[in-house]
């Protein structure tokens, strides 16, 4: 997780080690996706045996992906309670500024 974000984090909700490997796993899967990964799996394409190869990291990355998302959606529903929102509130906000802005 990048430093800024992590150090408010830690502030707030402890210094869990677990907590912050869920968002540095999820972290390097995004880069691996976005930047290496079909160059890495360029040859495994070419074969069935290949291709169960990147699927099977490919499944890899999206459950490292998912997990942190999970974390992220329990974390949100924590920072909404702590200062008096609920998500529909904050839904409801961006429609309106939505609307605003078109």
């Amino acid at each position: 997780m990048h430093g800024k974000l992590k150090e408010v984090l830690k502030k707030n909700f402890g210094d869990d080690e677990d907590f912050h490997k869920v968002f540095d796993e999820a972290n390097v899967a995004r880069r691996l996706l976005a930047h290496r990964f079909s160059l890495e799996h360029a040859m495994d394409f070419q074969s069935e045996a290949g291709l169960l190869k990147v699927n099977e990291h490919l499944s890899e990355l999206y459950i490292a992906i998912r997990q942190a998302n999970e974390v992220s959606i329990a974390l949100r529903d924590e920072i909404f309670k702590r200062v008096g929102l609920t998500p529909e509130m904050v839904d409801r906000k961006l429609e309106e500024l939505k609307k605003a802005i078109s």
